[in-house]
């Protein structure tokens, strides 16, 4: 079965069937109680992701505890200070924790998406839903950009997000410092 969103084949007795860019490459094969699912890494390697992470549910550990389980998904190459803000609107009551990092890995991003969303989960945030949005939450994890090659353009580039921008802004400083 072909899943064009993750590039890859389910089959049920194989392990090699995974596609990218007209190439086949070798698949890792997992197995849960109930099925056999097919992941695929890059092709060729490595990819740079910077990724915000936010809390607002004791954020000194809850952001602290996200860094040490992404480190299970590659190597954190850089990682911003935290910022601590007072919660702005009416449907946050405690205070946000903000920090970038950027982690090297070999998942593709729609992959690697679906990994912080179960580490979300693992760490104590309800499962995806519209009203979590408006919720306090213990991590939220998302990815701000990627890049093949270096970590240079992922720190030249603020992110969109006015929450990390302040976050972004304090990381360059301590750099220059």
């Amino acid at each position: 079965i072909w899943h064009p969103a993750r590039h890859t084949y389910a089959l049920p007795c194989c392990y090699y069937v995974c596609h990218i860019d007209n190439a086949f490459a070798p698949a890792v094969k997992v197995a849960d109680a109930t099925t056999t699912t097919f992941l695929l890494g890059l092709v060729n390697g490595m990819a740079y992701f910077l990724l915000g992470l936010g809390s607002n549910i004791d954020p000194k550990e809850n952001l602290s505890r996200a860094i040490d389980v992404l480190r299970s998904l590659g190597e954190i190459v850089d990682q911003s200070p935290a910022v601590f803000t007072e919660p702005v609107g009416d449907s946050f009551t405690h205070s946000f924790g903000n920090q970038l990092i950027i982690i090297e890995c070999n998942l593709p991003a729609p992959m690697l998406k679906q990994r912080l969303q179960r580490i979300e989960e693992q760490l104590g945030r309800e499962p995806k839903s519209p009203a979590r949005k408006t919720r306090d939450r213990t991590i939220d994890i998302d990815i701000l950009q990627e890049a093949e090659d270096s970590i240079t353009s992922l720190k030249q580039t603020p992110p969109e997000e006015s929450y990390y921008r302040e976050v972004y802004e304090n990381w360059d400083q301590a750099e220059n410092v």
